[in-house]
Order: C-alpha cells, then sequence, then structure tokens
C-alpha cells in the first residue's frame, strides 16, 4: 500500500455540561504495558457513571498512522458521548510507544493491554468493552478474543489482506459492525459482502461514495459507532 495518514492531532477539550449529550469530566493520559513488556502511550476520555468502555485502534504504522487519526478521532469522541470509557492508543513503534511494528501480529498485545488496562481502572471484571479500529486497527481489533468484549466495529478494514480464520469476529455471536466506503481503494462495499457471508451476528454499512479515507464521512461514522453501542449493550 502507498498511503499516508497524516491528519494533525485532535485537540480535546471537554467539560461538564458542554452538551446535553456528553457526561465526559476528564481526559487523561494513560501508559500502558503489553505483555512483552512495552511502554504504549495512550489516552482515554471517562465520563460519570460509564456503562461500559470501547478502544479504538489506530492505522497503518509503517504508513503515518497513530491514535490522532481522524477516524479515530471520530469514534473516540463518540464512544464517550453515548456513556463509554474511550481509549485510544498508539500501537508498539508509533509516537511515544516502546518497540518496533509487529507486522500486525503483536499489536494485538497491544489492544490486550489497553484492555487489561481498563479492566484494572474501574476494578470491575465485568466491565464490557467495545473494540473499534479503522483501516489496520480494523483488521487488528477483528482478531483479538477476550472475555470483556461486546462487540467489534471495524471501519473500512482491508479484508482482500486478512483470513476469516485469522479474525476472531467472523464466528463469533457477539455483534460486528463493518463500515466501507463504496470507492475505497482497498475493499469495496461488494468485496466486503463477499467476505462476510458466513459471519454471524454482522451488519454490513456502505457508504456510498466514499473511499479508504472518509474525509467527509464524519455523520455515517457516528451513526455506526451509536449503532454497534446499542446492539452491544442494549
Amino acid at each position: 500500500m502507498n498511503y499516508r495518514y497524516c491528519n494533525p492531532p485532535i485537540t480535546l477539550s471537554i467539560r461538564p455540561n458542554q452538551s446535553p449529550r456528553l457526561n465526559v469530566v476528564e481526559t487523561i493520559g494513560i501508559e500502558l504495558t503489553t505483555s512483552d513488556g512495552l511502554r504504549l502511550e495512550a489516552e482515554a476520555l471517562r465520563p460519570i457513571n460509564p456503562l461500559g468502555a470501547a478502544v479504538v485502534c489506530h492505522p497503518h504504522p509503517l504508513h503515518g498512522g497513530t491514535m490522532y487519526d481522524h477516524v479515530v478521532g471520530h469514534l473516540f469522541r463518540r464512544f464517550a458521548e453515548l456513556g463509554l470509557i474511550a481509549l485510544r492508543f498508539n500501537f508498539r513503534g508509533v509516537g511515544a510507544s516502546e518497540g518496533e511494528y509487529g507486522e500486525g501480529q503483536l499489536e494485538s498485545l497491544d489492544v490486550l493491554a489497553a484492555l487489561d488496562w481498563l479492566l484494572d481502572d474501574t476494578d470491575d471484571n465485568d466491565l464490557r468493552v467495545a473494540l473499534a479500529g479503522y483501516s489496520f486497527g480494523a483488521l487488528v481489533a477483528l482478531g483479538v478474543e477476550h472475555d470483556s468484549l461486546a462487540g467489534w466495529l471495524a471501519i473500512a478494514p482491508p479484508l482482500a489482506m486478512a483470513s476469516n480464520t485469522d479474525l476472531v469476529a467472523a464466528g463469533d455471536a457477539r455483534p460486528t459492525s463493518i463500515v466501507v466506503g463504496t470507492n475505497d481503494q482497498f475493499c469495496t462495499d461488494v468485496q466486503a459482502a463477499e467476505f462476510i457471508t458466513d459471519w454471524r451476528t454482522t451488519t454490513l454499512t456502505p457508504i456510498d461514495g466514499a473511499d479508504h479515507f472518509l474525509a467527509t464521512a464524519g455523520a455515517q461514522l457516528q451513526a455506526a459507532t451509536g449503532a454497534l453501542v446499542s446492539a452491544a449493550f442494549g
């Protein structure tokens, strides 16, 4: 793939009662520790009385993907607006995160570190977590299994580069939502529909006219996030 994600960092300045939908009282910078000993930079939005949590995974580390990508930002904020603790992080080797690119395999350990942090922070072993990702991050997310997971949200996953045997969500009964632009350069909605034919409890939402980078798809991304939260958390 010859593409880059070059979006500037999103500045979050959220105050109590800023919006009738938003009960976030703090944005916190945090550090995750992976099972193989790496420290990863991350941040979280923490609402009052959260109904659960969500982790958002960013695009490809070797093509400029970071936790400050604009699509990641849309999901991150929307999950918090809907009452979930929202966590985003930089994969190993990105930004201030230690390590180096893990070929899409070791990155699953980074996701598990995020899930472990949420369970420890909330001291709630029954916490339910939505796992979301964009592009490369969507593929990583779809391949992660954890007892806390309530469902998956995959934005523009390049499914042609994956195998169903690698993706836990393919055979899982928990809800999975896949959102793809009809003009996506790496996996169109038609190709995605063919790929997920045998998946369980999965919905596919095409975004008409959108390409892989979803530059003007903010409203559709927010709607897809809301739909996944409704399906996963009731």
